[in-house]
């Protein structure tokens, strides 16, 4: 008795599309250069479709498609490539087509007109980061020269203090329980 065993074919749409970044942020400037790379699993392999605002994207001057269309590269040119960028994976078997997506959102701004934060800017020990109209400066912050201050006086004080409590003794050993107790005798 001989079997026959047929090849077996399983298939299943696109799974958990998703888009990386490098570098990793959200928020360039005019001349810089992205990368997103969207990753996607599947039976048949998923092919892949890149798409900004729901426009689709082919490779062009601007853009540069690779590893099978997974990975989009291009140089911010304008702020006008600020917006929603899409990956699309999908396959077909047997006559029915799967798909499934991922969308992130790119912000592009023009340098010339730099909004900084606080997280951007590094201030000395003695100043405060302060933001206004978008643009982070760093100011001296009075406080903290009051609290350094007071504590370097502090100690200056308290160690002088102690120092000159400490020669007195050494120099009159007479102590001022000695002082009660001579006054309680006579």
């Amino acid at each position: 008795m001989f079997v026959s065993i047929a090849p077996c074919m399983l298939s299943d749409g696109p799974t958990n599309p998703s888009i990386e970044i490098s570098p990793k942020m959200h928020s360039f400037y005019i001349g810089d250069r992205i990368r997103l790379t969207c990753s996607s699993e599947g039976n048949p392999r998923p092919t892949f479709q890149w798409t900004f605002n729901l426009t689709e994207i082919f490779e062009s001057e601007k853009y540069y498609l690779s590893d099978q269309d997974t990975t989009l590269e291009f140089n911010t040119d304008n702020i006008t490539d600020s917006g929603y960028y899409g990956c699309f994976a999908s396959n077909s078997f047997n006559g029915n087509l799967y798909n499934s997506n991922d969308t992130i959102k790119l912000i592009v701004q023009d340098s010339s007109t730099v909004r900084i934060s606080c997280v951007n800017i590094k201030c000395s020990s003695i100043e405060k980061c302060t933001t206004k109209d978008n643009i982070a400066t760093c100011s001296v912050d009075m406080w903290t020269i009051v609290a350094f201050l007071f504590i370097s006086c502090s100690l200056v004080l308290g160690t002088t203090t102690a120092i000159l409590w400490r020669y007195l003794k050494l120099r009159n050993p007479r102590t001022i329980l000695d002082e009660i107790i001579r006054s309680v005798e006579l």
